[in-house]
């Protein structure tokens, strides 16, 4: 309910059609300066990083401010196999 995303494009934190995990650069930016200002990015992050492995889904696009590749950079490629 407190998310900056609310209510904006899905289109704008998602890749386009053909599992592409490349942005515009355009499009990130303005994604993440919306996740910039948001209240609940960490917890939104901390979601993406525990469900990803799960649902292939959630693999992409921009969760708490990070792209899929900044994602998996936090715990060197393998963001499953840390607890959080």
């Amino acid at each position: 309910m407190q998310a900056a995303c609310r209510g904006r494009d899905p289109e704008l934190f998602f890749p386009g059609s053909g599992g592409s995990s490349t942005f515009p650069g355009r499009k990130e930016r303005e994604a993440k300066a919306i996740c910039k200002g948001c209240p609940v990015d960490q917890e939104c992050l901390t979601f993406a990083l525990l469900h990803e492995a799960e649902d292939p889904a959630m693999r992409y696009g921009i969760y708490g401010g990070l792209t899929q590749g900044e994602r998996k950079s936090l715990f060197g490629g393998a963001p499953e196999r840390v607890a959080l």
